[in-house]
């Protein structure tokens, strides 16, 4: 890949458009308090309807207790929401931290010598690619060719409803919900590309510092170098954080996504 050359920066830029949009990003503390308060009214938006898709998808694995398909369909279902709300409470109780190490991210990446390895932000960015392309062909391939079949088939989810959808104008608002928080659930995969990137400016300031303890040739510069070691440290302590709540994260929720699955292949098995 060495004509290849994907700029880290631009990594940086997607990902930061991509999360504001699902609300996890924080805004900069010099930017429009309008904006700031417009993301707000958005998390909360997002919050609402994960809350209004939920509730019905509890009420149809309730109802589809005795249907092993049916009721895993809504038991992943609402794993997925539950997992997306967790990152939007994460990222809002780590807001001053996470703004913290982007402002030092994007410093880092906006020095004009070239400090970030070539073969890390090409590998980073296709990777990033690669998942958001297998998120939308995962949604499309779910809504399209795996459909569950819980009764109520006019709309996308498992999610029941205590009344009719024929011929209701209600059966619109759902759809637009569904498809809100089928969208908006791309930001579990976004949080986990923004931790992976923090890693990445993590290893190229260690790389850094290794250069420049290598590099130092009077007492004045080891302790420039002691210095600049402290101010790593402190970022890999923060982005630490922010890493042990995704590792908990996945681990936790890809379990419980092995268990919606592992009934359907036992069911399989025993039919």
């Amino acid at each position: 890949m060495s004509g290849f050359y994907i700029k880290a920066t631009w990594s940086y830029r997607v990902l930061s458009f991509l999360g504001k949009s699902l609300t996890i990003w924080p805004l900069d503390r010099g930017q429009s308090k309008g904006l700031g308060l417009l993301l707000n009214c958005f998390w909360w938006f997002y919050l609402l309807n994960y809350v209004a898709i939920l509730v019905p998808t509890f009420y149809g694995l309730y109802n589809n207790r005795r249907n092993i398909v049916s009721a895993s369909y809504s038991w992943i279902e609402s794993t997925v929401f539950t997992e997306a709300i967790a990152v939007m409470i994460f990222s809002r109780w780590q807001r001053s931290r996470l703004e913290s190490l982007f402002r030092l991210a994007e410093k880092q990446l906006a020095v004009k010598k070239r400090r970030v390895v070539r073969f890390y932000a090409n590998y980073y960015a296709i990777v990033y690619l690669a998942t958001l392309a297998f998120y939308v062909c995962v949604v499309m391939m779910y809504i399209i060719l795996e459909k569950p079949k819980t009764g109520n088939n006019e709309l996308a989810l498992s999610a029941s409803y205590p009344f009719r959808l024929e011929d209701s104008p209600i059966k619109w608002l759902l759809w637009v919900n569904q498809a809100i928080v089928f969208v908006h659930a791309y930001i579990v995969a976004n949080f986990d590309g923004i931790a992976v990137f923090l890693i990445f400016t993590c290893t190229d300031r260690l790389k850094q510092l290794d250069k420049h303890f290598r590099d130092s040739r009077s007492y004045e510069h080891l302790v420039a170098c002691v210095r600049e070691h402290n101010d790593v440290l402190a970022l890999i302590k923060d982005t630490n954080r922010i890493l042990r709540f995704m590792v908990l994260k996945t681990t936790a929720f890809f379990m419980s996504y092995v268990f919606g699955a592992g009934l359907q292949i036992l069911n399989a098995s025993l039919s």
